[in-house]
């Protein structure tokens, strides 16, 4: 039921302009060119232009009805699906790939701030992910996300909702903080116990490189069919990067989006024993998270599932500490449109160099 006052639009029509996504080629990538904003670049806490591959000016005035603007809202339309940015004054004048929509909101009927949380509710995502096509690339085209409906209140409305969600959001900053600065506890304390001969001997015998693969079974996973209504609201958990980059713990016991046992027998899916060690393979490479419970996973990840002589906890935080071997090992990694810009290569490369010692192969 919608609430008094509230009405129920398509999000074209609070729209200034047709909603476009952005650059199909981005031509030669150039530090001094035109960043362009992939979907794995909007996954990241703080958005950069100098982690973004760039496009030349020719190019980009081609694609001009996808220039940004303050208060403009960025979607993601593949990978992280519905994924949604309010634009500051520091993506002005950037562009965006292939995989990410403009979206201009209408200022006489919606405010852009309020849009942009809408965009990232419950009730839009649902409506959403109805329409997403595709079952191993999934992608919402721009003809099903200009049709999908939003809520919206009176702007007097708007106004208050977007007050008091900035004020939690400031709250939750302050926690965040504390976070971080036990994250970069836990850093320091991982450098000292996981590098061989930097900390405290705690071990009899020496360390020994051991290649992932022997310490138990690797699986990918899969998507089922988004067109078969039956294959999902299942009672299997089914795991998505979102999913892990928004955990506090180590851990994963539910998941966003669930899926039916004909889901998981009809797709490349594997269900997955509590134990397994879930890693993020595409965008956020190398975010972890132990499976709670029995579940199954997108291909965005790869799994292990230790051996008896391997232990979990300890794995984790292995693998954490040494992600940037992972990383190093990516194909294209920190762009899901399959290129990627040279400078920042070059200093991915730098920061993932190995240390002395590593125990992993």
């Amino acid at each position: 039921m919608v609430p008094d006052g509230w009405k129920k639009d398509s999000l074209q029509s609070l729209a200034a302009r047709p909603i476009s996504y952005g650059i199909v080629q981005t031509g030669e990538s150039t530090p001094d060119g035109v960043p362009c904003v992939r979907v794995v670049d909007m996954t990241r806490k703080i958005m950069s232009r100098r982690d973004m591959i760039t496009t030349t000016d020719e190019v980009s005035r081609q694609y001009r009805k996808t220039v940004l603007d303050t208060g403009d809202i960025i979607m993601a339309l593949r990978g992280e699906i519905g994924l949604a940015r309010l634009v500051g004054e520091e993506l002005k004048g950037c562009n965006l790939t292939r995989g990410v929509a403009r979206i201009a909101a209408n200022k006489t009927r919606v405010s852009p701030a309020y849009l942009a949380c809408a965009l990232r509710s419950e009730f839009f995502r649902t409506l959403l992910l109805k329409r997403v096509n595709g079952s191993a690339l999934q992608e919402i085209p721009l003809g099903e996300l200009r049709q999908v409906d939003v809520l919206v209140p009176p702007l007097e409305e708007q106004v208050r909702i977007v007050e008091f969600l900035s004020a939690w959001d400031q709250a939750l900053s302050v926690v965040d903080a504390l976070i971080d600065n036990s994250k970069r506890l836990t850093v320091a304390l991982m450098r000292l116990l996981l590098t061989p001969d930097a900390g405290p001997p705690l071990a009899a015998e020496p360390w020994r490189e051991v290649a992932v693969g022997a310490m138990g079974t690797v699986v990918g996973g899969g998507t089922p069919d988004s067109g078969r209504e039956d294959y999902w609201g299942g009672d299997i958990p089914w795991a998505t990067p979102t999913d892990i980059t928004a955990l506090t713990s180590r851990h994963i016991a539910s998941t966003a989006r669930t899926i039916s046992a004909s889901g998981l027998k009809n797709s490349a899916a594997r269900l997955l024993p509590a134990g397994a060690l879930l890693m993020c393979t595409r965008a956020t490479i190398g975010d972890l998270a132990i499976a709670a419970c029995p579940m199954a996973t997108n291909q965005g990840f790869k799994a292990l599932i230790p051996s008896k002589d391997h232990d979990v906890d300890f794995l984790y935080y292995l693998f954490l500490h040494n992600v940037r071997l992972f990383r190093r090992q990516a194909s294209g990694y920190g762009d899901q449109d399959g290129t990627r810009c040279a400078h920042a290569a070059a200093a991915d490369r730098e920061a993932a160099r190995p240390r002395e010692g590593s125990s992993l192969k």
